[in-house]
């Protein structure tokens, strides 16, 4: 199932919003609160997309926010063979360009940085901690759950480099940032409806949300996948 969701203005883009699975219908279709993920290093993350996603989030929903996972993103750089410390520089740099693109595209909306879910805002979150420290420590664990995690850290390094069991251990770190928004963003954001929205699915995010094993995903959470379109 999917549904087109038109902007108010003619921008010339616009997006297509599927449910990831039948669970995801509902949640989706209410169109409350949306979660905009933007990943650093994503080519597709252009100034342009961002403010197109802005206008469309805005028009489509009742609620909206932008994820930028700027500091987890060097763990992503280090799996690629950066050291630490350069690994940290380059993430800071590309980090500060999507929060100062994203806060141009909400002030034409006539919104603030409020809406901006970056590491330095989520750092003072108590419930983004809660469910972090909970993925971590399922990680260490869980084996069913480590896994899958490195099955999805696989997806997020696919193309980038030599994959290794080693390389695997660190992109997950990445991984395992992103999940208490991809899950359990009802409690972060107070809200009662959310759906994640982002132009790929990860397998494991797919199934879990198809089928829970670890009783993770809170209620009234989705995940849309996002497909544009030009008008």
């Amino acid at each position: 199932m999917s549904f087109k969701l038109e902007t108010k203005q003619n921008w010339g883009n616009s997006f297509v919003i599927k449910p990831a699975t039948k669970n995801c219908v509902e949640v989706v279709n209410k169109g409350e609160t949306a979660i905009i993920g933007i990943s650093p290093f994503n080519s597709y993350f252009s100034e342009e997309n961002i403010k197109f996603l802005c206008h469309w989030a805005d028009t489509s929903f009742q609620d909206f926010y932008l994820f930028i996972p700027d500091v987890p993103s060097k763990y992503t750089l280090m799996a690629m063979a950066y050291d630490e410390n350069k690994a940290e520089k380059k993430a800071k740099k590309q980090g500060r360009w999507y929060n100062n693109k994203a806060r141009k595209a909400l002030e034409t909306l006539g919104y603030s940085d409020e809406k901006i879910l970056n590491w330095n805002t989520l750092d003072k979150i108590d419930r983004f901690h809660f469910h972090l420290k909970k993925y971590k420590n399922m990680f260490n664990t869980n084996s069913y759950f480590r896994e899958n995690c490195l099955r999805a850290a696989n997806w997020v390094l696919k193309g980038k480099t030599e994959i290794t069991s080693e390389k695997l251990e660190i992109a997950a770190e990445y991984f395992l940032a992103e999940l208490p928004l991809i899950f359990n963003s009802n409690e972060i954001t107070n809200s009662s409806n959310t759906s994640f929205c982002y132009h790929s699915c990860p397998d494991f995010v797919l199934e879990t949300m198809g089928f829970d094993p670890f009783g993770i995903v809170g209620q009234g959470q989705a995940f849309g996948i996002l497909n544009q379109y030009k008008g």
